[in-house]
């Protein structure tokens, strides 16, 4: 379900923070994933990236980013909340270079496991 109006096209539209964690995109901002039907776009980077590029989407609390979180957004990092759950999204950019973005979603429990579903679905092919 969208949290903002659906992009034409897109079958998921999703809102959230990134926190860091690409190579391109050192600063936070709003942002907003779609879910379109062969790729993942962020409007915001902007991004569109194949779901066969994606390794893995996994959502990780504040304790297992401490060491990550750190080297993606510096001292920013002790003001996140303890215990919040956060979306890591792995995969190889257009230079085969591995990007590790950090998401705080609104609703993480429905974009994580759809991006898994297409993740998964692209390998099958």
């Amino acid at each position: 379900m969208p949290l903002f109006g659906r992009k034409k096209g897109a079958e998921y539209s999703y809102e959230g923070k990134y926190l860091g964690g690409h190579s391109a995109f050192p600063k936070e901002m709003k942002v907003h994933i779609n879910l379109m039907p062969n790729y993942l776009e962020i409007q915001e980077f902007p991004a569109f990236i194949p779901y066969e590029n994606i390794i893995n989407v996994q959502s990780m609390s504040q304790e297992k980013l401490s060491a990550m979180r750190l080297l993606l957004v510096g001292i920013f990092a002790f003001a996140w909340k303890k215990k919040k759950q956060f979306m890591v999204l792995t995969y190889k950019d257009d230079a085969g270079i591995e990007q590790n973005p950090v998401f705080d979603m609104k609703k993480i429990e429905e974009v994580q496991p759809a991006i898994y579903r297409k993740m998964i679905a692209a390998r099958q092919k």
